[in-house]
């Protein structure tokens, strides 16, 4: 297989599946260092091609190297401005490298570029809580489910925020709105179990 794609990149030098394909060999044969040259090489070769630097990105954050997983993502977000994917994997990669703050100014960018995704709010949500702002947590988890009352990471990250709060009573409600909306489920139960024990009850 690898003289196969080594004979298309002799073909086309700047061949991006090929490179990629070649990126996936290199994992599977744990060559760590040839995996990250490859989907360099990828995106060298097609500068504005999302696919291999979002995967150089999961590369390096696989390997907890999440300083140089910011880096390709800032350099990735300058070439492709705009893009909602772009823009989760920048502020999950700031999240990891301890940098709520400047996730939280990366997600309310993508929630004004999705402002219809409860994923958007839910993300903004989260790196809101890592920054100590329980408040503005708590409204984008509301907004979130403003926009689909059954989106389940938001109402478990409510439920969360609100025991954590020694808000029993609100924890309750809300997992009680979980097992409310599904029944056959275990999850508003669990969700349930979970605030009576950090309750110590």
């Amino acid at each position: 297989a690898i003289a196969e794609y080594e004979t298309i990149l002799k073909e086309d030098p700047k061949h991006v599946g090929a490179m990629m394909a070649l990126a996936d060999i290199a994992a599977s044969e744990n060559r760590r260092d040839d995996v990250a040259n490859w989907l360099r090489k990828a995106g060298d070769a097609d500068p504005k091609s999302v696919a291999p630097r979002l995967r150089l990105i999961q590369h390096y954050s696989q390997l907890r190297e999440f300083d140089r997983a910011l880096s390709v993502a800032r350099d990735l977000k300058a070439k492709v401005p705009n893009n909602t994917q772009v823009l989760e994997v920048m502020g999950r990669t700031e999240i990891a490298v301890g940098k709520p703050l400047e996730a939280t100014t990366t997600f309310r960018e993508l929630v004004s570029l999705a402002p219809k995704s409860p994923r958007a709010q839910q993300l903004l949500g989260g790196a809101l809580a890592a920054s100590d702002d329980p408040r503005g947590a708590r409204e984008a988890f509301e907004a979130a489910l403003a926009l689909d009352e059954k989106f389940m990471p938001a109402l478990q990250a409510l439920v969360e925020i609100e025991s954590r709060a020694g808000n029993i009573d609100a924890a309750l409600k809300i997992a009680a709105r979980v097992d409310k909306s599904d029944p056959k489920s275990a999850a508003g139960k669990t969700l349930a179990g979970d605030v009576y024990m950090r309750a110590k009850q």
